[in-house]
């Protein structure tokens, strides 16, 4: 809460920052201001009271681009006074500075409270334009050395102090607010002033009002999306009858609402709405502010509302439930849920009759509804209601729960008998009538006296199912529905056939089913499907077969062994069909066959074994339709043979050979050949080959029966390459065609045609060799050639006369069939590189060949050429030819022109050299001239020409001057020859190019090396390579000093004699004249001394950690200091740097920036290079981890003297780094009290690695452990590296939970101006609570009047209660242990219970210890004596009965007189276990032992309870019977008094007896 009051403080002030800034605040950053008007003058004379009118200042208005104006002052006072529309550029505007208060004290609203306030307007102007041109660092503020104002103890110059001092230490007045902006103005060296522009605002001071809202009960809002403390709408009132309103406020979700700004005074403030799930709050709050700038706190508490559920449960299908005695909606259960899950149990809800139930005093929260127990016939539903009860409205849930129904899909299915096949019998078409009883039995309701509630009649589909579904029923009720599907409601149905499908018998079995719903599942028992499907038996029937062989003209013979599938023909095949629907049969010798009985249905009949010279029989079909019928069959068999038609084809065109003269055999599968005898008029002549027609086929004269035959060609036709190669083909029913209507079987036999190969040969002149000797001179060598094959020639082979194709083919006009026309193109051939280029597969005929395209280099050959290709026999298959063409290499002509190239004139005597721009390589590959070699030399003539005469090769050359004549420098200028191949049409390749020569030129200057100014008075000197002087001059800076006709390629020196004042003497400077057109320059320069700041910077970085087991922090970072690199540093000048040249040029101002240096891995920065003066650098961006040192740091480059070259100032400075604090706060999560006690452990969350990239710590590991204190807080006081870190709770206090939570803490580098990260981590635990259960032995009940100790592993008690009925009691914060729950005494009517022994563990939720008492018993015993003798009397029987007189126990005395009963209960209970009141039982004597008088007395017993609660209490009855008297005898005496005696005894006993019943009654 204090951090984020703190923010709303920020935000509030922004607010009010904004209210007082006016117009300045709308921008950070003007881009421009302009002058909009200046003052009259303000002369120093006003305070000094001289100097006069000639130094003077102004007030100026300025302009900013929004167009807003201010007051400014310059900060330079000397210089010029800038012009109306002068522009300036400008920083930021700065609030509260020291310049801000120099301006508002001296001419602002403070001036008539500030140091000047004695002075007058114009005095102040002049004074505080000084003290800001003070404050802004400007030397010259007093007028430079003229001293304008005076020295210390002048009027003028201490007021300027006495200002500065004073903006230094006061603050601007409460509602005062000012700013100041710098305005620099625009150009390179402006003359003119920079200003200070002034802006200031007045607002009444105040105060706000801070109102902090809370709940009133935190146990059921906090963490509940349902209550918010957002958006409660407060008004505040001037006035206690809450009539003026001031403003409104609103809280946010921290229940924070903050006023606007308020004039001081008193405010009543009342709530107009609440929060969501808040009450509204009448009070009035009255609050005074009385200090500005501050807030004044409220605090108001809320009263949360809470709300209610109504639940109502409904039946889902009605027409399933209503009326039906299976369904109730009375008794069903729902539990009332916090979470989702639904385990967190918070209530339930009973529902009674009408399925209504109801809950109230809820708190806001989302509740979820879910059922725990259905009732009678209804599903358990796991429907979730979530309930959001956030308004006092009740939540009403309507529950529709589904009636146990099934929607099962298939109500009977049928089957075919065990044992039988179904054949073609239909389970379709079966009628069955279902009958459904709204009572679950065993048995068919109707034999109970049951009547039907719904009567169906439903016919089975194709696969003899019957589904409950519309489209399966034919008559009765109408079906029940549940979201589109039928269903059956609990209950039982009966199903029994009343028709029977096609090819069955009708089944008369009645079927009884039941829907019952059993742990929420409901399911139908029983019914005739799938393994309990009903079952048909079809009808039976065999079939028989005669098989025979022979067709129309053959002799019938009976065939043995011919194999048949019989199968149910609807099947498709034999293997598709049933077992016991098909069967494979053989015939017997007799040709007959009998299959077994199959079921009802068409069957065929299918041969698959027999003669295979015969065709098997086609299918045939029976019918079994009949039972017990017998169908019979009569089959017979045609032989297999075909005619064979021998066809030659080509084998590249697939074409039948239209040419006589293919000559074949055939042989048979035993590899005879095959002959056949025919009648001629020679005889009976025998025909063993077959030679084909004109239209390349043969028919046999015969058929050839089935088998295997092959085919051999002895002779080709014309045309065609004999191929010997077997053929085989098979006669068969399966291979046969049909050829005008004759069935017959083609084999074929395809050779390929005889074709042409051409070779095409191409010749040329190639490269050879370049001839002469090593150091023969290059224009005694040149190229030689010689003939050889030529590649890349292109040719084109036309047709010569018209080809056809060699299978003498007809179109469909009856001409042969052309391959090429006369003069078409037939193919395209180029050489390769052996010259030769080969088309293959020509047709025979004649071709004519000419070149189209010639190898590169060469000039195209247009000879013709012509070559016919022609059959020679069937072992010949390709007739070879070839032709050879040559051509002729194209030429190169090269020459140059040398010209003069400022006349133009042609240039004699320049020598040429001609070079190779790359390797030449000859006809074999091999190079033969190396690139850059020196081919040949030639000299220009009187006419410039220069010509290269060899008989180069076609390549790329390039021409360069070699000596250039006298007078003239030379060219490197080089000229390529691309004496690339033109073309096939170009004899030879002629090139020319112009080469121009230029005299040498060379020019002296002398400059300064820093500003490059040329520089006048150095003397120079020019010496040749001797030492000899060429020429010596002094230097002017209006034009360089100019040498011609220097020797080319001659080394001179230039020296400085006297180098001009200021100047270092430069050293020598060697030159050589270039070969080159271009005017040659020679500059010196002299140098000034430079100056070099190097900084070395370092900072503690962390190097490994140490363990030290023996201290609660575990780990001790260790830390070494280590050079930093990527520090920043910005150098500035700290006074005017100016140029040595005497122009006074300015390098730097004081104050400017210069450079931006950054320290490299070495720690080190420098700058270098630097004109002579004094400097100062300051830290602007430290690495991550360090804190920014912005402390300026002073280096002095001073100049020494002209023979010290370079100015050193070099530091050391160290960074502190970035340092980590981690404290924790405890508290209970209840009360939010602080916990004293909880052990905390600080870890890393990721590795810590050193710079070295070493990892020291490795992620998870503890660095230390801490305790928190009496404030529940503690810090951790380990020196951590920066990084991430997380902290968690080892041990909890006594009583709490130890925290699961894990807080992550980021202390990673926050930025160079935080010292110290503070980061705190905050944590709540959950108190243990034990809840204690005293119940009776049901566990039902809370028992009340019980004392009960809890009590530690030491004996000591730790808490004592009374149990109170139906509440049990919780202890909280109970520490973790063993401990022990003793009955101290049980309620009335109990037994004290054993000692109950626990276990306290570490949770969070409720742990439950439960104590159950047993209600107390007792027993009667009966003491039974002879009220004479006091003997024991054996064999008395008694009953003991209860108030109703009902018998409870018999009692037969033993010997001992002695007799007890069983256990009996001793008192009667309340509803909540209480103790009621005692029970009475009587005792009576209904037997009495043989010679005694029966006691007919009732006697009252109460087994009466003592606070000792023992196991059994007891009560005893000790009874006497009388003796029955003898009969007196006459005169006997004794027997008188004996009697008597008795009597009085008896009378005795029962008036004990009678006073002791009294006692008893009292007491009770």
């Amino acid at each position: 809460m204090k951090t984020l009051s703190k923010k709303i403080k920020m935000i509030v002030a922004l607010m009010a920052a904004i209210v007082f800034s006016g117009t300045t605040l709308t921008y950070a950053y003007a881009e421009s201001f302009t002058v909009a008007s200046v003052s009259n003058n303000y002369d120093y004379k006003d305070v000094t009271g001289s100097g006069g009118s000639s130094f003077q200042t102004n007030i100026f208005s300025v302009k900013d681009s929004s167009g807003t104006t201010y007051d400014a002052l310059c900060v330079l006072p000397k210089k010029a006074s800038p012009p109306v529309n002068a522009t300036y550029s400008s920083g930021e505007w700065t609030y509260d500075c020291r310049r801000t208060k120099i301006y508002f004290y001296g001419l602002g609203s403070g001036a008539s409270s500030g140091p000047l306030s004695d002075f007058t307007y114009n005095q102040r102007v002049i004074l505080t334009h000084a003290c800001l041109a003070y404050e802004g660092g400007d030397p010259d503020w007093n007028g430079g050395s003229w001293n304008l104002l005076g020295q210390a103890g002048a009027t003028g110059y201490d007021a300027v102090m006495e200002l500065y001092k004073y903006a230094g230490e006061h603050g601007l007045p409460d509602g005062y607010n000012a700013a100041t902006i710098y305005l620099t103005a625009d150009g390179t060296n402006s003359p003119y002033q920079n200003l200070v522009a002034y802006w200031e605002e007045y607002t009444e001071p105040r105060g706000w009002i801070e109102l902090h809202k809370s709940s009133s009960n935190t146990a059921i809002t906090n963490n509940n999306d349902n209550y918010s403390l957002e958006g409660a709408v407060y008004g505040i009132y001037s006035d206690s009858d809450l009539k003026n309103l001031v403003t409104t406020i609103k809280t946010d979700a921290s229940g924070l609402a903050v006023s606007t700004w308020l004039s001081k005074g008193t405010y009543y403030i009342r709530e107009w709405s609440a929060g969501k799930g808040y009450d509204v709050d009448i009070t009035t709050h009255s609050v005074s502010i009385t200090e500005a700038n501050k807030a004044t706190n409220v605090y108001v508490t809320e009263v949360p509302q809470k709300g209610a559920i109504q639940l109502h449960k409904y039946s889902a299908m009605p027409s399933i439930s209503d009326n039906n005695n299976c369904y109730s909606l009375e008794g069903a259960i729902y539990g009332v849920y916090t979470d989702y899950a639904c385990t967190q149990l918070y209530t339930r809800l009973t529902a009674d009759k009408n399925g209504n139930a109801s809950v109230s005093d809820l708190p806001y929260k989302t509740y979820y509804i879910k059922e725990i127990s259905a009732s009678k016939g209804f599903e358990l539903s796991s429907e979730v209601f979530t309930c959001n009860v956030n308004s006092t409205t009740a939540v009403k849930v309507d529950a529709p729960e589904i009636p146990g129904n099934d929607p099962i899909s298939l109500v009977l299915s049928k089957r075919t008998a065990d044992g039988h096949g179904s054949g073609n019998a239909r389970l379709e078409g079966a009628e069955y009538t279902v009958k459904y009883y709204d009572t679950v039995l065993d048995t068919d309701p109707a034999q109970s006296g049951y009547s039907p509630k719904y009567t169906w009649v439903f016919k089975t589909d194709e696969n003899g199912r019957i589904s409950l579904r519309q489209d399966y029923l034919i008559s009765g009720d109408n079906l029940i529905y549940q979201n589109g599907h039928c269903v059956l409601p609990l209950g039982t149905v009966t199903i029994q056939e009343t028709k029977a499908p096609e090819g069955y018998l009708i089944n008369d079995t009645i079927y009884v089913a039941q829907t019952i719903l059993e742990n929420n599942y409901v399911k139908t028992t029983n019914l005739p499907t799938e393994e309990k499907a009903a079952q048909e038996t079809p009808y039976e029937g065999t079939i028989s077969i005669q098989k025979f062989l022979g067709g129309s003209d053959a002799v019938k013979t009976s065939e043995p062994d011919a194999e048949f599938e019989i199968y149910l023909k609807s099947a498709g095949s034999y293997d598709a069909a049933p077992e016991e629907s098909r069967q494979i049969i053989t015939t017997d010798t007799n040709g007959y066959a009998l299959t077994k009985r199959l079921p009802y249905g068409t069957y065929t009949i299918h041969q698959t074994k027999g003669n295979n010279k015969y065709y098997f029989i086609n299918d045939v079909d029976v019918t079994i339709s009949e039972n017990n019928a017998n169908y019979h069959k009569i089959l017979e068999n045609a032989p297999i043979e075909f005619y064979v038609k021998i066809v030659k084809k080509d084998v590249d065109t697939g074409n039948t050979v239209n040419v006589a003269g293919a000559t074949f055999e055939l042989y048979d599968d035993t590899g005879a050949k095959v002959s056949f005898k025919t009648m001629t008029t020679s005889g009976i002549q025998t025909i063993d080959s077959f030679t084909t027609d004109e239209k390349g086929c043969i028919y046999t004269v015969e058929k050839l029966l089935k088998g295997n035959y092959t085919l051999v060609e002895t002779k080709a036709p014309e045309g065609y390459v004999l191929d010997s190669t077997p053929v085989a083909f098979t006669v068969s029913e399966d291979t046969y065609t049909t050829d005008s209507g004759v069935a017959i079987v083609i084999a074929e036999k395809s050779d390929k045609a005889v074709t042409g190969q051409l070779t095409v040969i191409k010749t040329g002149e190639v490269l050879d060799e370049y001839k002469g000797g090593l150091y023969v001179n290059p224009d005694e060598k040149g190229f030689t050639y010689k003939e050889g094959s030529l590649s890349g020639a292109k040719f084109n082979a036309y047709a010569a006369e018209d080809i056809y194709t060699a299978d003498n083919q007809k179109d469909s006009s009856g001409n042969r069939i052309k391959l090429y026309g006369k003069g078409e193109l037939v193919t395209t051939l180029v050489t390769g590189v052996d010259g030769k280029a080969t088309a293959n597969n020509l047709p025979l005929g004649k071709y004519k060949v000419v070149e189209v395209e010639a190898p590169d280099g060469y000039i195209l050959n247009s000879d013709e050429q012509m070559v016919t290709f022609v059959y020679v026999d069937d072992k010949t298959p390709v007739i070879y030819e070839s032709l050879t063409f040559s051509d002729d290499r194209q030429k190169v002509e090269l020459s140059v022109s040398k010209l003069d190239s400022e006349t133009g004139e042609p240039v004699s005597g320049a020598v040429f050299g001609l070079f190779t721009k790359e390797d030449i390589v000859n006809a074999d590959g091999k190079v033969i001239v190396s690139k850059d070699t020196l081919l040949e030399k030639a000299v220009s003539d009187s006419k410039g020409l220069i010509r290269f005469v060899k008989d180069y090769p076609l390549g790329s050359y390039y021409a360069k001057e070699i000596n250039a004549p006298a007078g003239y420098i030379s060219s490197d200028e080089i000229i390529d020859f691309d004496a690339a191949y033109q073309g096939q049409d170009i004899k030879s390749v002629e090139l020319t190019a112009v080469f121009l020569n230029m005299p040498s030129t060379y020019k002296f200057t002398k400059t300064d090396i820093t500003s490059g100014a040329e520089l006048t008075g150095a003397t120079l000197t020019v010496l040749d390579k001797d030492g000899n002087i060429v020429d010596t001059w002094t230097s002017d800076a209006k034009e360089a000093h100019v040498i011609k006709r220097l020797v080319v390629g001659e080394t001179y020196t230039l020296r400085e004699e006297y180098a001009p004042y200021g100047y270092l003497k430069a050293t020598d400077i060697q030159f050589t004249v270039k070969d080159t057109g271009e005017v040659q320059h020679v500059n010196m320069k002299d140098e000034v001394a430079r100056g070099s700041i190097v900084v070395t910077k370092d900072g503690e970085i962390v190097s490994d950690a140490t363990i030290r087991k023996e201290y609660w922090n575990n780990l001790v970072f260790n830390f070494l200091k280590r050079n930093l690199s990527g520090v920043t540093f910005d150098v500035y000048a700290k006074e005017d740097i100016l140029s040595v040249d005497g122009l006074n040029t300015v390098y730097y101002k004081a104050g400017d920036k210069i450079s931006t240096i950054v320290t490299d891995e070495k720690g080190i920065a420098r700058i270098d290079n630097l004109p002579c003066g004094k400097y100062y650098l300051i830290e602007t961006k430290t690495i991550d981890g360090f804190i920014l040192d912005n402390t300026p740091i002073e280096a002095d480059l001073s100049y020494i003297d002209q023979d010290t070259n370079i100015v050193y100032a070099g530091m050391n400075v160290t960074n502190e780094r970035q340092k980590v604090q981690i404290s924790v706060i405890k508290t209970d999560s209840e009360t939010k009290k602080v916990l004293e006690g909880a052990v905390f452990g600080l870890f890393t969350k990721e590795d810590i690695v050193n710079a070295d990239g070493k990892v020291i710590v490795n992620a998870d590991t503890q660095i230390e452990k801490a305790v928190t204190g009496k404030d529940g807080k503690v810090t951790f006081t380990s020196d951590l590296p920066l990084g991430q870190y997380y902290v968690k709770e080892l041990e909890a206090p006594a009583g709490y939970v130890k925290s699961n939570k894990v807080i992550d803490v980021d202390a990673t580098y926050k930025g160079d101006n935080v010292k110290v990260i503070e980061l705190e981590a905050a944590f709540e635990n959950a108190p243990i609570k034990v809840e204690f259960s005293k119940t009776d032995i049901t566990g039902e009940k809370e028992l009340p009047e019980a004392k009960l100790s809890v009590i530690d592993s030491e004996g000591k008690i730790v808490e004592s209660w009374i149990s109170e009925a139906g509440k049990s009691h919780v202890i909280e914060r109970l520490p973790v242990g063993k401990y022990t729950l003793r009955e101290e005494s049980a309620p009335y009517g109990y037994k004290v219970a054993v000692d109950v022994t626990f276990e306290i563990t570490e949770t969070s939720e409720i742990q439950k210890v439960i104590m159950k008492d047993e209600q107390a018993v007792g027993r009667i015993i009966i003491n039974k004596s002879d009220s004479v003798t006091g003997s024991p009397i054996e064999g008395v029987v008694f009953e003991i009965r209860d108030k109703d007189g009902k018998v409870l126990d018999t009692l037969t005395t033993d010997k001992n007189g002695y007799a007890e009963s069983k256990l009996l209960p001793i008192c009667t209970y309340n509803k909540d276990g209480s103790y009621k009141e005692d029970i009475h039982y009587t005792v009576i004597e209904t037997k009495a032992a043989n010679g005694y008088i029966l006691d007919e007395t009732s006697y009252d017993v109460v087994l009466k309870y003592s606070d000792n609660a023992p196991v059994c209490i007891e009560e005893t009855v000790k009874l006497t019977n009388t003796p029955k008297p003898d009969i007196p005898k006459t005169g006997d005496t004794g027997n008188v008094y004996r009697y008597a005696l008795l009597a009085l005894l008896s009378l005795v006993v029962i008036v004990s007896l009678a006073m002791m019943k009294k006692n008893r009654n009292q007491k009770n």
